[in-house]
């Protein structure tokens, strides 16, 4: 008996030697991504064929609060191995960027021109957010986003058979390829 009211004195003991924690509010410097539901962005001029240019509206979204004011966003041609595009040839970004006064998500409009080469090519490109005085970087793996611009390219496996485009390529559909 003796014992169990040592170790009951201790316990109690042990619950007046503790704080309560509070809780503390968020205060972290506000970061910024790419809200796009994947890591890469494609569109084809094929819907519209007679558009040479056209204009992409990427959205970025911030973690953390609206601010009072506009605020700048940083913007950079990313590089990768598959990057083929030329900004000024087949892209344009029209900065500068901001995100508007007690907003938490924005577009950011790119300017995407149909060349010759997109004949036989996808052209690719890839934009990077960069950290600056208003926004750190957001979610890791979304401050990057690639685009992938083309017009009427032939599918690798069309007509071949096991693919997704046999049915178009077969011979009694589609057949051959053409635009």
């Amino acid at each position: 008996m003796k014992k169990e009211l040592i170790y009951i004195v201790l316990v109690m003991l042990s619950f007046t030697g503790c704080k309560e924690d509070v809780p503390t509010l968020f205060n972290e410097p506000d970061g910024i991504y790419f809200s796009a539901s994947s890591d890469s962005v494609a569109y084809t001029f094929a819907k519209y064929p007679s558009r040479t240019r056209d204009t992409l509206k990427l959205p970025v979204t911030i973690l953390g609060k609206p601010a009072g004011t506009d605020r700048t966003i940083n913007v950079e041609k990313g590089i990768a191995s598959d990057v083929n595009a030329i900004e000024g040839v087949h892209y344009k970004l029209i900065g500068p960027y901001t995100m508007p006064a007690n907003k938490t998500s924005t577009v950011l409009p790119v300017v995407i021109y149909r060349t010759g080469d997109m004949d036989s090519l996808t052209i690719t490109f890839i934009l990077q957010l960069k950290a600056n005085e208003s926004f750190q970087s957001g979610i890791s793996s979304k401050t990057s986003l690639k685009v992938k611009v083309g017009y009427l390219q032939k599918p690798a496996t069309w007509g071949q058979p096991g693919s997704m485009q046999w049915w178009a390529g077969h011979s009694a559909n589609f057949g051959t390829w053409t635009k």
